[in-house]
């Protein structure tokens, strides 16, 4: 491909500089100078923990063909292409090397605090059993018509992304295009919002489920993080947010074809829900499109939002409401998502449930959504950690929320990468000097067998943070980690205990 084609072809037109001739044939883009290969074109990034720039001699030597920067004063001998939003340029390129696939498929976004997945989960139901061929893309990886579909390169380890670089992501989206795939729902990071990771996407709606701290390793302020969410609504045809979060509230409240959706004055409202602990919600949706009952297995009332917003997208497309309602109270799990394990209940007589809750904000209405389950000699037991490398302004406010509205608390390790958990730890700790219900028990896997042995009649046990993961990440790398196999297995220690005696 000729670079005056790539850049039509991207859109980059006006927008991109350069001795595009001196370029000759190209045959890709990549950030990665180890892995360039010859008629490539090297994007020299600067910012983040590498600047690519660093790396020209190196990408020169492989066989690049060009240099896509935003520094007009590079040296190389190659022809520069440059752009004053170079991100956003590696990804219009890497989408048109893939043959822009996303222009022929309808996407939907969805970004916020918390919720994502859940809400991503719904919508593509929703979709799907309205006869769209339909793939999800987000935290849990990439799921096609109800099936996993592998990354193009699972071993970049960037399918742990919620929302995959652009070198995985437009790869990715052409394979589901050749599948058949026609409508795609992903999570759409605050992160992959401010590196212009989705710049060449046109969405049909767009979704803002809700705004609370988060990521402020990355984003270093509220501010920056609220800037950077805020990018999805001009790439969006429809946008529809939380009415009954403050912050979307004064954000689109005023903006033309807004739409929002929420308990009260909202053009998508959930009237007179019910919500039983553990057993599903319902409420009456009414809005100017409809009027329906929608049920759903899935407790708390986070899943009113959740599945409010998924409703109110499917509405935006024009899908039956008896299709919606009918699709809600189908879905009885969502990986990692207050996700029963499997426990043999005529030998346990306690519960555990598997969540990805992992702010302040997300373990609050998690908890408090189980507040009202607590009857006489029950608990709620919560074991929890804090991801290391990364935001440690959300510990202290995790800790004490977690012992404030929990029985008991197991504090624990999740993630800690290469930070010391010692120090994680003294975090945490720092928000629960009122309180004296819990312990620390550095060993997650050791942490979940004692919370196992420990239980009670009727207690719930929440493992919050890792939810759909299988893996433990600390200073010597990834490893397996499963669980809901522990959890299983001390329940079998638990019980085969109890027989002996």
């Amino acid at each position: 491909m000729k670079a005056k084609e790539l850049i039509r072809l991207s859109g980059c037109e006006g927008a991109v500089r350069g001795d595009l001739a001196a370029a000759g044939e190209l045959t890709g883009v990549s950030r990665d100078s180890r892995t360039v290969r010859p008629g490539e074109i090297f994007a020299a990034i600067s910012g983040g923990s590498h600047d690519g720039r660093r790396y020209i001699r190196e990408a020169e030597a492989k066989g690049a063909a060009a240099i896509l920067t935003d520094d007009p004063g590079v040296r190389s001998s190659l022809p520069l292409l440059l752009t004053d939003r170079v991100r956003a340029a590696f990804a219009c390129f890497s989408a048109a090397f893939a043959g822009n696939p996303q222009r022929a498929m309808r996407l939907f976004a969805i970004t916020g605090t918390n919720g994502k997945t859940s809400t991503s989960f719904l919508a593509e139901s929703v979709l799907s059993a309205a006869g769209r061929r339909t793939a999800v893309i987000g935290t849990t990886g990439a799921r096609a018509e109800g099936k996993v579909f592998p990354f193009p390169d699972e071993e970049s380890g960037i399918s742990q992304m919620t929302t995959p670089d652009p070198e995985i992501l437009y790869p990715l989206l052409a394979r589901l295009s050749d599948a058949g795939i026609t409508d795609v729902v992903m999570e759409a990071s605050s992160h992959s919002l401010e590196l212009d990771k989705l710049a060449p996407l046109r969405f049909s709606c767009g979704i803002y489920t809700n705004f609370s701290p988060e990521h402020l390793d990355f984003h270093k302020t509220m501010e920056g993080y609220l800037s950077a969410k805020r990018k999805l609504a001009p790439l969006c045809d429809t946008v529809l947010y939380n009415g009954d979060d403050p912050t979307w509230q004064t954000a689109f409240s005023r903006t033309p074809g807004a739409r929002s959706f929420g308990l009260s004055d909202a053009y998508y409202q959930a009237k007179d829900p019910a919500v039983r602990p553990l057993g599903g919600v319902r409420y009456l949706l009414s809005s100017e499109d409809a009027i329906f009952t929608v049920a759903s297995p899935l407790p708390g009332l986070f899943t009113v939002y959740n599945s409010l917003a998924a409703a109110a997208l499917a509405l935006t497309e024009g899908i039956h409401p008896l299709i919606i309602a009918e699709t809600v109270r189908s879905i009885s799990s969502i990986p990692g998502r207050m996700e029963a394990v499997p426990l043999d209940r005529t030998k346990s007589d306690f519960a555990v449930y598997l969540d990805f809750a992992h702010t302040e904000a997300a373990l609050r209405s998690l908890l408090s959504s189980l507040a009202p389950l607590r009857a006489a000699g029950q608990r709620v037991v919560t074991l929890f950690g804090c991801g290391g490398e990364r935001d440690e302004s959300k510990r202290a406010p995790m800790g004490k929320t977690a012992c404030e509205l929990s029985d008991y608390v197991y504090i624990t390790q999740d993630n800690s990468r290469g930070e010391d958990p010692e120090k994680i730890f003294r975090n945490i700790l720092a928000g629960v000097k009122e309180y004296d219900n819990y312990r620390v028990i550095p060993d997650r896997k050791n942490a979940i067998r004692q919370a196992v042995l420990d239980a009670r009649e009727g207690d719930v046990i929440l493992l919050a943070g890792k939810g759909h993961e299988t893996y433990e990440i600390n200073a010597e790398g990834k490893h397996p980690f499963s669980e809901k196999e522990i959890v299983l297995s001390a329940a079998k220690e638990k019980y085969e205990g109890k027989k002996r005696r």
